[in-house]
């Protein structure tokens, strides 16, 4: 099983705007930003299990990583796929990278 779900793409316009509305419309909040680009995080890891959202300029494109933590797994986690393994913390992870990823006019993960 993946650590991270990965998208890459082109992209020759400023995203932040897009993320910065997405990031308000789903209670994600900065866990970190540089140079780099910026980590988004979802949850508290006590009631809820934490989920990221890594957002990297790269050239042209961007590449946007995506991954929960859970005490329970011990490490990260990619949200995609049909694993059962931590199976809803997954899908709402999956269900709010698509949403971010629909803002960027690109097509949903599995």
């Amino acid at each position: 099983m993946a650590k991270r779900t990965i998208v890459e793409f082109p992209s020759q316009s400023d995203p932040w705007a897009a993320v910065d509305a997405w990031a308000a419309s789903t209670h994600h909040s900065i866990a970190e930003q540089g140079e780099w680009g910026r980590r988004y995080q979802h949850g508290d890891g006590f009631f809820t299990v934490r989920s990221y959202v890594q957002i990297a300029m790269n050239g042209a494109g961007l590449r946007v990583e995506s991954w929960i933590t859970a005490w329970l797994t011990g490490g990260e986690m990619d949200v995609s796929g049909g694993e059962a393994v931590q199976y809803f913390p997954r899908r709402t992870a999956r269900r709010l990278l698509n949403q971010l990823l629909a803002g960027l006019g690109q097509p949903p993960v599995k």
